[in-house]
């Protein structure tokens, strides 16, 4: 369990960062509340007990970004409550089928902020996520809390540390970082674990010449709890690394790096460290455009890299490839991640806070194996966003292909989700949304004397909803759901029908 004293540390930061909009900046911040009903056709997500159930739900929601003084922060959180948390309902296989809790209160929280405490020489940072994420990937139930299925964990991350950066000389630049971190998750069986990570560099400032060389240290050390999986355990990791960078042109430029790393965890080969290298380039043709791409090998094998980013007045693209290696408390704290990532004109793209929780088609983005070691993780991804005066379209896919080290199984999981708006008159809105998702894993790779571990999965999920602004603050919302999903297990093989009726205050 997390001390007072720990969650006190992030909780005055958050609070010293909370004051900086009175400071001169650009900071943006809303506040709302929505009270809701569902009605849903299959509670239990089954296609042996289907069973009708109205669900009562309300959702307060905060957002603020922005940056003033020496303080910067981007906060979005929201929580949602319902009724069917504490109800007495039960599906055939046991209530939730033992796979974890069912959920009354679903928060989702995304916090990254720094203040600047020593001019020019130390800065704090803090962040902290919280998100829901299923248990096992590979049944009903994960997804959200609308059902009535325990298939649902809580992960609850938070983080402090400091960093400085210090020029020496007139090219040169010093740079470090410290970073702590711990991660809870409401279902014993993924277990804690907390995270000390360091790293260093010293070298010559790109922008100071054509030819910058520099030296990096890293260090990441993990305590994982005793949990249901198995008792304590630490693995490490540390690099040294050298790295070179030859500007060519205002556009385009090359890099190249070489080093050295030493890891200490459990794994079928007894190659878990050694020598790598990275060659590539950077091409920025103008500031709407950015390319990155290499390629280099790492002691588990090639390691291909690319970063494609186009930003306009009316749209946003993205396209990323990369093998890498992940713990699961990685992925599950990705929500984090990935806004913290976004530029600050991409922020638009995330769907809005109130659609975050209870959602199927927001993602939970946290499909992982509940093994606590370390795994390889090939990751491709798109994402592209327009907006015209009266119609917005969105396309997000993703593909992650998970393998663990300690066993070598494999987990593979596709998402594609499309959504479009369009402005129907003054206080008029209406939505359409598709989604698909596809997960395929080894028949053992999920076990831990859980059955259905491991089993293929596909869903599809469509929508239309209908949004009319009544008054200045208030927002009316009608929605229709339909879900159809497929699996090697009868239980998770089902249809559903959803409506969703929705009112939101805007403070």
């Amino acid at each position: 369990m997390m001390s007072r004293a720990r969650l006190l540390l992030p909780a005055a930061m958050a609070g010293a960062l909370l004051g900086a909009p009175a400071v001169a900046g650009e900071w943006t911040k809303s506040a709302g509340l929505g009270v809701g009903t569902y009605y849903s056709d299959n509670i239990c997500l089954s296609g042996v007990d289907k069973q009708g159930q109205w669900v009562g739900t309300a959702r307060p929601d905060v957002s603020l970004q922005g940056r003033g003084g020496r303080a910067s922060m981007n906060l979005r959180a929201g929580v949602e409550l319902n009724t069917l948390g504490e109800s007495n309902i039960e599906c055939v296989g046991g209530r939730g089928r033992n796979l974890g809790n069912r959920e009354s209160v679903v928060p989702r929280v995304s916090f990254n902020g720094d203040m600047e405490l020593i001019e020019n020489w130390l800065t704090l940072e803090a962040n902290a996520m919280a998100a829901q994420n299923p248990v096992n990937p590979f049944a009903a139930g994960g997804d959200d809390a609308i059902n009535g299925v325990d298939n649902t964990n809580l992960t609850y991350q938070y983080g402090a540390g400091a960093r400085s950066q210090r020029r020496i000389g007139d090219r040169g630049i010093f740079s470090a970082r410290y970073n702590y971190n711990e991660q809870y998750n409401s279902v014993r069986l993924i277990g804690n674990s907390t995270q000390h990570s360091a790293q260093a560099s010293l070298g010559t400032d790109p922008a100071a010449a054509r030819l910058s060389v520099g030296i990096n240290g890293s260090y990441r050390k993990i305590e994982f709890d005793d949990s249901p999986q198995g008792p304590a355990f630490s693995p490490e990791f540390a690099t040294v690394t050298a790295n070179a960078r030859l500007r060519l042109s205002r556009s385009f430029a090359l890099d190249a790096t070489v080093g050295e790393e030493f890891n200490d965890f459990i794994s079928l080969s007894d190659e878990i460290d050694g020598t790598f290298w990275d060659a590539g380039f950077t091409w920025t043709p103008n500031p709407r455009v950015s390319v990155a791409a290499g390629y280099g090998e790492r002691f588990f094998g090639s390691t291909p890299r690319l970063n494609i980013n186009y930003r306009h007045k009316r749209s946003t693209f993205n396209l990323s490839y990369l093998r890498s290696i992940n713990l699961p408390r990685d992925i599950r704290g990705r929500f984090n991640q990935q806004v913290q990532d976004l530029p600050p004109d991409a922020q638009d793209l995330l769907p809005d806070i109130e659609d975050l929780p209870g959602d199927p088609l927001a993602g939970n983005g946290g499909n992982t194996f509940i093994g606590r070691g370390p795994i390889q993780n090939e990751t491709l991804s798109l994402s592209w966003g327009f907006q015209a005066r009266r119609t917005g379209v969105g396309l997000n896919a993703s593909e992650s292909l998970q393998t663990q080290f300690a066993t070598g199984n494999s987990a593979t999981f596709r998402n594609v989700s499309l959504t479009l708006t369009r402005r129907l008159g003054p206080s008029m809105s209406a939505d359409a949304r598709l989604g698909w998702n596809k997960r395929e894993g080894d028949d053992e790779g999920f076990g831990i004397g859980i059955g259905g571990f491991g089993q293929n999965l596909e869903t599809w999920t469509a929508g239309l909803g209908l949004s009319r602004t009544l008054g200045n603050s208030t927002t009316l919302t009608l929605r229709y759901q339909y879900r159809d999903m497929s699996s090697d297990n009868a239980f998770n093989t089902f249809t559903e029908n959803r409506v969703n009726l929705n009112v939101r205050y805007q403070f």
